[in-house]
């Protein structure tokens, strides 16, 4: 089998790059437009989350859970806290978004 090598810094700034525009077009859905250093701060702790990868894997409703927690935690960086249903929405939404996305790149590969 061939060995892959994943550099961390590029993992970071590929995912900071994704992670920017899923949060932007997340805003588009939500209506919502918060400060520009927001977003590139919410779009930087997505690419340190980016390095959980490297971490021992765990089952997969552990790795949904993560993975909800980590959306939750850029909506609150990006969108910080108004109220809980605003809050719960933005997370569906970004969650969706990450989806959707997760989809259309496994469609095209």
């Amino acid at each position: 089998m061939d060995e892959m090598t994943v550099y961390a810094d590029i993992l970071i700034l590929t995912n900071f790059i994704v992670d920017y525009f899923l949060i932007s077009l997340s805003c588009r859905f939500l209506h919502k437009k918060p400060r520009f250093c927001r977003l590139v701060l919410s779009a930087l702790s997505g690419g340190v989350f980016s390095l959980y990868i490297f971490l021992p894997q765990s089952n997969f409703f552990i790795q949904t859970i993560v993975h909800i927690l980590m959306c939750a935690i850029l909506c609150l960086v990006a969108f910080g806290f108004i109220n809980t249903k605003s809050f719960l929405r933005s997370v569906a939404v970004l969650f969706c978004v990450n989806f959707a996305y997760s989809g259309a790149m496994i469609a095209l590969w």
